[in-house]
């Protein structure tokens, strides 16, 4: 036990980096093909794995005499509660999806709090050239319009490639989750331009990938990450600007920063749109259709690309007169299961099953969708024993790492910046789609490793800081 905690910071390490590139490989539409027999091999290897190293990081808290975070205990605590109490229909799926979430709290949450820089860049890296060879590749298949779509039982809507149904799918299984991959690619390259001594090729390689990644943002479609991308610009903007002009009375402080954000939300709104309005020229005039090669379309409402005008309009939401695209009836079906199991909820994988059997007539048990809002997945789904302590756990490190933000008067710290801003987008996406809790996906990795490295840091600004407490917010270990 004692050799296993001696190699605490390396199984962390190892484990976040296979964790990543396992959850970036399911984002791959390809990977769809695969039997589903060796994903849950796969998933389960690393199950065992993160139980290693969650006893390692046990053994350390034992050593050192601290506990994990109470409200992430709490949390856990409460999904078994509801597992156990309301969900016997589904009891391995619950405990499969604790398990999970144990991992996101106790060793990704944990491991990034403690504020291990290399782990970090390696994750980053990873990240930066999976982007850049998967939306290079998607980007093809926009200018080619090559499309393809067949039947797949895995996926409810099939197996779709490349530009289909006006949205580019690329080599994505789904465009919002990929689309939400792109924010985060474009906040680290600025963290890295901004806070590192890059060469200028390095610096216009970075620019080159930003500049693709918000070409797969505007094409994508998905208004998600256009409301999350205009949301983090605004507070980006603000924050920057509001640290820039500390010295400057607080009422125009304020009045300046508000500016400068607004001015840089209409650029990028400007950006978004303009490029937009110009996409659809910069394809071939005669496009790639596969399913006119394999001699048939597998989607009766899906056309050829080939002779078809190209074109970027949502023909799945610009007829509806719900423009929540039917996010607000779950919204609502999710309340009204709370009500009817108001304490401890249906359990997270039990909700479909819960609604179908005890309130047919609501829109989760018609579409067999989730809430598409984390925090009301949480609360039907766990009731308020389990939305009470997540609650409290998230309040507590925003309030933190706001006032942290306020008080940066030195522009220097960017990268807390950056992790907030990036921790704030997962939230608002979120808010929109199934992600962060009850998921096991890259955005919600992306998220708890983040938050864990702002909440971290979040300690150390506006405070006089020696050397020491500086060399631990920059990650240096000199």
């Amino acid at each position: 036990m004692e050799k296993l905690s001696s190699y605490n910071k390396e199984l962390n390490r190892a484990f976040l980096l296979t964790y990543e590139v396992a959850l970036l490989a399911r984002t791959i539409i390809l990977y769809s093909l695969i039997d589903s027999r060796f994903d849950t091999l796969l998933f389960s290897a690393i199950t065992v794995f993160g139980a290693i190293v969650f006893l390692s990081n046990v053994m350390v808290w034992i050593r050192d005499r601290k506990l994990p975070n109470i409200w992430l205990s709490l949390f856990i605590l409460a999904m078994i509660i509801s597992s156990l109490l309301n969900g016997r229909t589904n009891l391995f799926g619950n405990f499969r999806l604790i398990a999970w979430q144990g991992i996101l709290f106790f060793i990704v949450f944990y491991s990034a709090s403690k504020n291990d820089k290399k782990m970090v860049q390696y994750f980053e890296n990873i990240f930066f050239i999976f982007s850049g060879i998967t939306i290079f590749i998607s980007l093809l298949m926009f200018v080619t319009k090559l499309s393809y779509v067949a039947p797949l039982s895995k996926i409810y809507y099939g197996f779709r490639l490349g530009f289909v149904e006006n949205r580019l799918y690329g080599v994505f299984v789904e465009p919002n989750f990929a689309a939400n991959m792109s924010p985060v690619v474009i906040l680290l390259i600025l963290k890295r331009i901004l806070g590192d001594q890059l060469s200028r090729a390095k610096k216009i390689s970075f620019g080159i990938l930003a500049f693709l990644n918000f070409c797969y943002i505007v094409l994508s479609g998905s208004r998600t990450v256009l409301v999350e991308s205009i949301v983090i610009v605004m507070i980006g903007a603000f924050f920057v600007s509001y640290s820039k002009y500390a010295l400057v009375g607080l009422v125009k402080r304020w009045g300046i920063s508000l500016l400068i954000g607004l001015v840089s939300v209409t650029i990028f709104t400007g950006a978004y749109y303009g490029f937009k309005s110009v996409a659809p020229y910069l394809s071939l005039p005669n496009g790639i259709s596969l399913n006119q090669l394999a001699g048939k379309t597998h989607d009766t409402n899906l056309e050829d690309n080939k002779d078809k005008e190209l074109s970027l309009k949502r023909e799945d939401v610009s007829n509806q007169e719900d423009a929540s695209n039917g996010r607000i009836r779950l919204w609502k079906s999710a309340i009204e299961i709370f009500q009817s199991s108001p304490i401890y909820g249906t359990s997270p994988r039990n909700l479909v099953n819960y609604a179908e059997k005890n309130l047919p007539d609501t829109r989760i048990a018609h579409s067999k969708q989730t809430p598409h809002n984390f925090l009301l997945f949480t609360l039907a789904g766990t009731g308020l024993i389990g939305i009470i302590p997540l609650l409290i756990f998230l309040v507590t490190e925003f309030i933190g790492i706001g006032k942290a933000l306020f008080h940066n008067n030195n522009i220097e710290n960017i990268n807390f910046l950056i992790y907030s801003l990036i921790a704030i987008s997962s939230v608002i996406f979120g808010l929109l789609m199934p992600d962060i809790i009850f998921e096991n996906r890259i955005g919600a990795l992306c998220f708890w490793l983040y938050l864990g490295t702002a909440s971290y840091q979040k300690q150390f600004i506006g405070k006089e800081i020696n050397n020491h407490a500086e060399a631990k917010l920059t990650g240096s270990t000199k």
